[in-house]
């Protein structure tokens, strides 16, 4: 007490005063503290020098032991994050092994992969929106704008939109967000076969995550945004909508985009299904899958007539015991004799790419095409059906499924 008296003396102070020690501010010293300024060079201060943050404590027992905290605490979060990758990937190979029942080639699987893409013809050309090309850079891009739901893209677009401009989402979840996806997206755009939105599926669960938080952001801005809530409740309820309206063909769905630019009267429940195949092929619009529906369709319907196929995969319709014709997809584009046809949408869409003046057997699929398969009757000049009769097969056709019905003239693109 008595030094501090004197101390007051010479400074000049009243004897009322008292020193307090001063709380430093470790955010400022956070980020000073790697720094000194000696004239007008910034360097680096030495593990004996105090401290620049003001605690009075030397650099080494301060600020440079904290870092040195925290580099072992990354340390140790990379080690755990490669321990966890290297756990997920020993369940992912025993997965995979306990499908093909524990081989005895444990690299069976990466043979069998390597094989994938060994049938593929070299000549191959890709369709999109009606154009034939080896590669389209944008194909993967506008399979994912016109096969995923409306809905579901905007609320893509609000969580990235939140994603960046937060600053709450540490660095790492927004790169774990961000660099996968682009990782995986980029090499099949440049690498894969343009035949199908299947090659961007990895891509799509961090899809999904942005758009969980698209809807959150959404959800708490009610305070500020009033609206907000609702518009997360409509996009909600047509995300329900899509799923009912084209079920049970969900492989064949295109978004309402599909049918907006040329046939926007085409736009039903099940969004722009019925414009599919005026834009992509392939799996995109047919797997097999409309054969189980065909049956059906075909017993209510045409009972006893056997039609005149023409399929996109290799699975038999006799196993759903379907009698047939076999029709070749080159025989679509010359003029077909009366009867009834069965086309894979997969060639309604690839045909009049081929031969833009003949519209093949089937009709136009923005005419009455729903699902995987497209159901037509080519009539005789002599045995056209009446309009109140095609009214009504259109209407069974309808709840049919994967099937339409759709009855003309002579002209092919009617037939």
């Amino acid at each position: 007490m008595a030094a501090e008296s004197e101390f007051r003396k010479r400074a000049g102070l009243p004897e009322a005063t008292r020193f307090v020690r001063a709380v430093p501010d470790w955010e400022a010293a956070a980020a000073g503290a790697r720094s000194i300024k000696r004239g007008t060079a910034a360097v680096e201060p030495r593990r004996k020098d105090l401290c620049p943050c003001g605690s009075g404590k030397k650099y080494k027992n301060c600020h440079a032991l904290q870092e040195s905290i925290q580099e072992r605490h990354l340390g140790r979060n990379v080690l755990l994050v490669c321990g966890v990758f290297t756990a997920i990937c020993l369940v992912a190979f025993l997965v995979i092994e306990a499908t093909y029942f524990f081989p005895g080639d444990l690299l069976m699987y990466v043979k069998c992969a390597r094989t994938v893409n060994a049938d593929h013809r070299s000549d191959y050309v890709a369709y999109l929106a009606g154009q034939l090309s080896p590669r389209f850079m944008s194909y993967f891009a506008i399979a994912y704008l016109l096969k995923e739901p409306i809905a579901s893209i905007i609320l893509a677009g609000i969580g990235l939109v939140a994603l960046l401009k937060s600053h709450s989402i540490p660095v790492a979840a927004k790169l774990f967000l961000l660099v996968p996806p682009a990782a995986l997206f980029v090499p099949v755009t440049l690498l894969a076969d343009d035949i199908g939105i299947r090659y961007i599926m990895p891509v799509l669960p961090f899809v999904y995550l942005l758009a969980g938080l698209g809807l959150a952001t959404l959800v708490n801005a009610a305070r500020k945004v009033r609206w907000a809530p609702y518009a997360a409740a409509v996009l909600c309820g047509w995300l329900v909508l899509a799923a009912v309206g084209v079920y049970p063909d969900h492989l064949s769905y295109f978004n309402e985009a599909a049918c907006l630019l040329d046939k926007p009267g085409e736009i039903g429940l099940d969004g722009g299904t019925r414009c599919g195949p005026a834009w992509l092929d392939d799996s995109n619009v047919e797997w097999g899958g409309g054969l189980k529906q065909l049956r059906l369709w075909l017993g209510r319907h045409a009972a006893g007539r056997t039609p005149t196929l023409a399929t996109f995969t290799s699975f038999p319709p006799e196993a759903y015991g379907i009698h047939y014709q076999r029709l070749e997809g080159y025989e679509l584009a010359v003029e077909p004799t009366p009867g009834l046809y069965v086309v894979s949408a997969h060639l309604v869409a690839r045909i009049p790419a081929f031969s833009p003046r003949q519209r093949l057997a089937a009709p136009h699929p923005a005419d009455c095409y729903r699902g995987s398969l497209v159901v037509c009757l080519r009539h005789s000049a002599d045995s056209v059906t009446r309009p109140a009769e095609l009214a009504e097969k259109s209407s069974h056709a309808q709840s049919a499924g994967t099937v339409s019905m759709h009855g003309g003239g002579d002209d092919p693109a009617q037939a």
